[in-house]
């Protein structure tokens, strides 16, 4: 039983939002009903941890919450950590995402997560979450992180362990991988955030929409 997802809400919002924008693109106009359902969309779930404070659940009838082992309707602590997804992969701080919870949800998931027991393109997708947050320090952390699930073979394609097997080949975890680094290539020099200042990183001709 999945009730109010986190990261699906801020998806169903920006898909709504840009079939508008191309509706009006095409001289459409705007769907009211498109708007209506965005505007009465639930806000992200919320819960709380003893000496956290509020943090984003996976969905609302996690309980008692993401973060909690044993937890019902969700896979606590493993798996996708997906709820980071609501602005690493989407742009949710357009969307009602609140950075002060996004920011406490991150440091918890980096710090509990079983990172052994996820997929390939979790670390990339965390890492975008924290570049959004302008914790370039921790995306590249992420990137790196010496997890069974990062493992990348000699030629260099994404190899996860799972349950004591190997994939021979896992590419969304390249891929994740690779739009983390160009998300960092097109921060570098505009912001503060991007490489880590000591990589000493030069970039040119990166225009990533991002």
């Amino acid at each position: 039983q999945v009730y109010n997802p986190a990261y699906e809400l801020v998806q169903f919002n920006v898909t709504l939002d840009v079939a508008n924008t191309w509706r009006e693109r095409l001289g459409m106009g705007r769907s009211q009903e498109y708007d209506t359902i965005r505007m009465n969309l639930a806000e992200m779930p919320l819960t709380a941890m003893p000496d956290v404070g509020q943090l984003y659940n996976g969905n609302e009838a996690c309980l008692p919450n993401l973060y909690t082992q044993g937890a019902v309707n969700c896979k606590p602590l493993s798996n996708h950590p997906g709820v980071l997804g609501a602005l690493g992969a989407m742009p949710g701080d357009r969307y009602n995402v609140n950075i002060s919870v996004m920011n406490s949800t991150l440091s918890e998931i980096i710090q509990h997560w079983g990172w052994d027991h996820c997929w390939g393109w979790d670390e990339p997708l965390a890492a975008l979450s924290a570049l959004r947050l302008g914790r370039s320090n921790d995306a590249m952390d992420l990137l790196l992180l010496n997890a069974t699930t990062n493992t990348y073979g000699p030629t260099g394609i994404n190899q996860p362990g799972k349950g004591g097997g190997l994939i021979s080949a896992y590419f969304p975890g390249n891929g994740g991988t690779l739009l983390v680094v160009a998300a960092m290539a097109n921060l570098t020099g505009r912001t503060s955030t991007g490489f880590p200042p000591f990589w000493h990183v030069q970039t040119e001709g990166f225009n990533v929409p991002y």
